[in-house]
């Protein structure tokens, strides 16, 4: 499968829910946030859903926990953009 690179942007709100959101480089269309439970689970998102490395997912996770948002560069399987976005990245 193609990958899709992008940007997740990640916010951890005051009840401990982070709200997780993809947006690719190259797309027209909405972004559909996720969310997760905690901290935990997001970190468990950036690594199977948004491809980062374990130790890159770690990392993000702590800058969430100190600063309450995060922005990385990542890459997504085309196959999981349709969960993240309301249409096709254009050029996949």
């Amino acid at each position: 499968m193609a990958r899709v690179p992008g940007r997740l942007l990640a916010t951890l709100l005051s009840n401990g829910t982070v709200v997780e959101t993809f947006l690719p480089d190259k797309t027209t269309g909405n972004a559909n946030p996720i969310r997760a439970k905690d901290i935990g689970t997001a970190e468990r998102d950036f690594v199977w859903t948004f491809g980062l490395t374990p130790e890159n997912a770690a990392r993000a996770a702590a800058e969430l926990e100190r600063n309450k948002h995060v922005n990385i560069a990542c890459d997504v399987d085309e196959a999981v953009l349709p969960k993240l976005c309301g249409v096709r990245a254009a050029g996949v």
